[in-house]
């Protein structure tokens, strides 16, 4: 039923001497003629195409799927020709009707699909059309052996309004959409293997509806147009399976009235396998290799009514992880009657929470197991949707090299990357929190307008496109703190030489923290483009108490210039500017002084530039500076703000603040705090704010952390606000408001939301 990927293989005639190249689509399993379905062959054309087994001696199959070539007498005119190869002396040579092992096995034109064939050592196919009007063109698939092109499309089928028919369903024009006015399509249904038969059965059926059925129908009969009559319908009922030993032949037919949402209808070798397909439309529910698809029903025709799908992906190995990505055309019910989502189905978590229209969810999800729900009601219906999945850490077996240290495209650097080619890499760190930057040593990727042919695409790990790259410049460095995903396309053309990349675990600000003596600190990837949406805090601190740390700018400066992106230097005891933010590609020529620095570095997601270089050096200088990081602690004044130390710079470790707020008239007033702007804690809540009534020391709320900022407004006569961190990792803070107002009420103390 499935067109799968065959083993044996097209080669460009040019290895056999041979150098026409008509752009006719040629990939792992099917050859066409140009311009096929969209357009006619052009006239003046002659095409070869050379298809050789995998390995020695597997053979090689040609089946006609579609086939319509001009007719002419004797095939005169337009023709396809094809020859068997032969192999002497490890080359490849042709003997056209010189030899038994080079007979021609078929010269045909005309509109009927003609008989497959087969050969030990391979085919040569030839197609000729001389200077009068083209036609429909060709398609054909080839495989090892024609009953296994029998067995990966079971049917040949034909569709005179252009589409191409190869997943067991036929659909009528633009469905799920509606259908056009006076349309006639015709169909045809031919088993590949004698005495296979052809079971229809409708999925969906919306037609307009009279008791003649002369307006809008489908009309079936057996084997060709004036077979048997079959089936003729029309209305919204879904008619019955039909079955033919030898074939089908359906006419779709609209007037110029009332039009409908049309047909799905799946083709099988029996009604019961049709069936199962119909009781059944999700298709495999687990999912247990390290990489793959998953799909809704019938994607992308258009999935079914009242349908319930779940999907499970359960790597083999149990300590590894998946990450699910959503591709191609996504096309869901806009009002989320229909939607997909995906949960952890050990946690219950959601991931990606129920989604609809035709935005695809842009976040790629990562978890141990993962569950992909679908569900549709009775009402309208879409295309669906395509994920693909991947191990963590797994590549796809495209032949390129990857290990812990570079990935590469197949065949790179001996020869060039073969055309027709998907390659997925998803690299992620060795240890959680670490991050994964890639950077290209070699880039050679043919290039194209919007990069739409051959392309390396990388996204992070939510998701995100970071790169979309073709042509030969060397791609910026990119870096995700959790993992990236690669895509390499190439399109049916020619290849290039491709790309080697590197890759490495790293936190793109590196140290940041700096104790004495001398050194230097750079941007991320410095002197290469840093990273985009990047937050650096370096800290500079005196080995001696007291004494100073000087740093200076040098070396190339390379910021963008309207200061989205920046580098400022404050004197992290008193929070003074020594260096105002900076920006463009002028170096501050201002050299900063105080026993402890702080270097703030901000890139935002759009332009990006190499970044800068500076160099600290501990003098005997004095700088000694009284240090209260908390700041004023014992508060009366009706109306003010408290930050965490250093707000918005970052808090520092080790420290613990306890804010009191009494009003001058305590017996009459009470207090209001609210946090306001930025809110930003570990989410492990080993740093964290709380809030007490400082008479009954009974805390006001559990403790507040993580980065979403507190929504309620707090109340009470008098408040202890306790800011604590430890050693570990340093956030933001929080920054809150308070002001001190007279009871309105019978000294009660209430808590309400903002």
């Amino acid at each position: 039923m499935i067109l799968l990927n065959t083993t044996a293989t097209l080669y460009n005639a040019s290895e056999c001497g041979v150098t026409s190249t008509c752009g006719g689509e040629s990939n792992s399993t099917y050859v066409t003629t140009p311009n096929f379905p969209v357009a006619n062959y052009d006239p003046s054309t002659d095409c070869y195409y050379t298809i050789k087994p995998a390995e020695p001696g597997m053979g090689v199959a040609l089946a006609f799927v579609s086939f319509r070539v001009t007719s002419s007498d004797n095939c005169s005119g337009d023709y396809v020709q094809y020859v068997v190869i032969i192999t002497l002396k490890k080359e490849i040579i042709f003997q056209q009707i010189r030899s038994s092992t080079g007979d021609v096995l078929s010269h045909t034109c005309g509109n009927s699909i003609p008989t497959p064939v087969s050969d030990r050592k391979g085919l040569w196919i030839h197609f000729h059309a001389d200077d009068s009007g083209g036609d429909a063109g060709f398609m054909a698939i080839y495989c090892n052996t024609i009953e296994e092109c029998a067995r990966q499309t079971d049917f040949l089928v034909t569709s005179s309004c252009g589409e191409v028919f190869d997943s067991g369903v036929i659909t009528s024009p633009s469905y799920p959409l509606q259908y056009v006015d006076n349309t006639d399509c015709y169909y045809t249904i031919t088993p590949l293997l004698p005495g296979g038969g052809v079971a229809l059965a409708f999925v969906t059926f919306d037609l307009e509806n009279d008791d003649s059925c002369g307006y809008d129908y489908v009309q079936i009969r057996s084997e060709s147009a004036s077979g048997n009559e079959l089936l003729k319908r029309c209305g919204s009922n879904v008619p019955s399976p039909v079955y033919d030993p030898n074939g089908m032949w359906i006419h779709f037919h609209t007037d110029g009235g009332v039009v409908g949402n049309g047909f799905l209808a799946i083709y099988c070798n029996s009604s019961e396998e049709c069936q199962e397909l119909i009781d059944n439309p999700c298709g495999e529910s687990t999912f247990l290799n390290s990489s793959g698809e998953i799909t809704s029903p019938f994607y992308p025709y258009g999935y079914t009514y009242n349908t319930n799908c779940k999907y499970n992906i359960a790597p083999y190995n149990p300590e590894s992880c998946v990450t699910l990505t959503f591709i191609d055309e996504f096309d869901i019910d806009a009002a989320c009657n229909d939607y997909v989502e995906v949960i952890n189905p050990v946690t219950m978590e959601t991931l990606i929470p129920r989604t609809c229209g035709s935005n695809a969810p842009s976040v790629a999800v990562h978890a141990g197991f993962l569950e992909v729900r679908f569900h549709s009601d009775s009402t309208n219906i879409g295309k669906g949707f395509k994920a693909v999945y991947n191990e963590c850490g797994v590549t796809s077996t495209c032949g390129g090299e990857s290990n812990s240290t570079y990935v590469t495209t197949p065949n790179f650097p001996v020869a060039n990357y073969d055309p027709s080619t998907d390659c997925y890499y998803t690299i992620k760190p060795a240890e959680p929190g670490m991050g994964v930057a890639l950077a290209f040593v070699s880039f050679r990727v043919t290039s194209s307008d919007n990069c739409a042919g051959d392309y390396v695409q990388i996204r992070s790990s939510n998701g995100d496109v970071l790169s979309h790259n073709c042509g030969n410049n060397i791609p910026d460095l990119v870096f995700d703190p959790n993992s990236l995903w690669v895509h390499f396309h190439a399109d049916g053309s020619d290849g290039d030489d491709g790309f080697m990349a590197i890759y490495c675990n790293s936190n793109p600000c590196g140290n940041t923290s700096f104790i004495g003596g001398t050194g230097e600190i750079m941007s991320p990837f410095y002197p290469f483009a840093y990273t985009d949406k990047t937050h650096c805090n370096y800290v500079i601190s005196a080995a001696v108490p007291g004494a100073c740390m000087t740093l200076t700018f040098t070396g190339e400066f390379d910021l963008e210039a309207d200061c989205d992106d920046y580098v400022e230097v404050l004197n992290l005891i008193t929070l003074e500017t020594l260096v105002p933010r900076s920006c463009g590609a002028i170096a501050p020529s201002v050299q900063a002084k105080a026993s402890k620095l702080l270097l703030r570095f901000h890139s935002n997601p759009k332009n990006k530039g190499k970044g800068f270089k500076a160099v600290y050096n501990e003098s005997a200088e004095n700088c000694t500076v009284t240090e209260n990081p908390c700041g004023n602690t014992n508060i009366s004044a009706g109306y003010g703000e408290i930050t965490s130390p250093y707000y918005p710079y970052g808090y520092i470790d080790n420290i613990d603040c306890e804010y009191t707020i009494v009003p001058e008239t305590p017996d009459h007033s009470y207090v209001r705090l609210n946090f306001v702007e930025v809110f930003e804690f570990d989410a492990e809540c080993n740093d964290f704010v709380e809030v007490f009534d400082l008479v009954s020391m009974e805390p006001l709320h559990p403790r507040f952390c993580g980065s979403t900022r507190p929504s309620i407004e707090i109340q009470s006569p008098s408040l202890l606000v306790r800011f604590h961190s430890d050693s570990d990792t340093r956030r933001v803070g929080f920054k809150a408001i308070y002001n001190v107002c007279e009871y309105d009420f019978d000294g009660n103390v209430s808590t309400s939301t903002v």
